[in-house]
């Protein structure tokens, strides 16, 4: 005689034996129950992995789930601690609870939660807003920044700003002080493509000596937005920030360039950058450990 069928659960579609084994199919391999909810979380945290700092529309169009659905799985990894939401702002973050996942620790987005206490504690401490930018293929993301929170910031920039890697203070930076690997890598990139932002990789002396510079002296300049709403010309101050022996971005400063000459900068803020970049990377480290 054949044992009693075990009772089974019916829950949005999904048939689950409520004593937990699996049903076999007619080859005699173990079947696992689709479990709809589970896949489109994941589908949807990937997504979030992708594009961090979208907004709902965004991650609608990048998973092709209801927009009700979206939301609701948006908000219950919001609750879980994976994601995060700024007061008054629709685009949602990953959060450090997210290397739980993964041993891919470095990524941008990470970074930029470990160092959003010290980007606060600097700009209240120099007035100007600051930035953490981190590499995006052949240029440079804005992670985070205290736009908002400054009083000198004549415009503000979004998360996820895209910055050009030959000419903003945080690429030449990066390109400083990556490994020669990367640095070459990156450099040809640029060298085939036909932006014009790319012209200076096909002048490889010019770009080769201008960045020994920046690793003799430890930072670079570059033009902020040549005329903002308020018609005040700003620039940016970048420092390498590094965690142990790895690079891992660069923090920035935009300032006021037509009251502050450059070397003025440097003696006023060259100490508090790299002290606030080597408080970066040591959180970043030891977050990652």
């Amino acid at each position: 005689m054949l044992p009693p069928r075990p009772a089974r659960l019916q829950v949005a579609a999904v048939d689950v034996p409520l004593n937990g084994t699996l049903m076999a199919d007619t080859a005699g391999m173990a079947t696992v129950p689709e479990i709809r909810a589970l896949q489109r979380g994941l589908r949807l945290l990937e997504a979030v992995n992708l594009h961090n700092g979208g907004r709902l529309r965004d991650y609608v169009a990048a998973t092709g789930l209801a927009k009700t659905t979206v939301h609701r799985l948006l908000e219950n990894l919001r609750a879980a601690g994976y994601l995060q939401r700024e007061p008054g702002d629709d685009r949602y973050y990953l959060t450090l609870a997210v290397r739980r996942l993964s041993d891919g620790f470095y990524d941008g987005g990470w970074i930029s939660a470990a160092a959003r206490p010290e980007l606060e504690v600097l700009a209240a401490a120099v007035g100007f807003p600051v930035a953490i930018a981190t590499p995006y293929g052949a240029a440079m993301m804005l992670r985070d920044n205290t736009d908002a929170m400054s009083p000198l910031a004549p415009n503000v920039y979004s998360r996820g700003t895209i910055l050009p890697l030959l000419s903003s203070a945080t690429g030449k930076v990066y390109l400083a002080f990556c490994d020669g690997l990367t640095r070459k890598t990156l450099l040809d990139v640029c060298a085939r493509s036909a932006k014009p932002e790319h012209a200076l990789a096909r002048r490889p002396a010019l770009l080769q000596r201008a960045l020994a510079q920046v690793r003799q002296h430890g930072y670079a300049f570059g033009p902020g937005q040549r005329r903002t709403p308020v018609a005040v010309r700003t620039a940016t101050f970048s420092v390498p920030i590094h965690a142990g022996e790895q690079l891992i971005g660069c923090l920035a400063l935009r300032y006021l360039s037509e009251s502050l000459a450059r070397r003025q900068v440097v003696r006023r803020y060259l100490g508090p950058m790299r002290a606030a970049a080597r408080r970066i990377g040591d959180r970043v480290r030891r977050a990652a450990a």
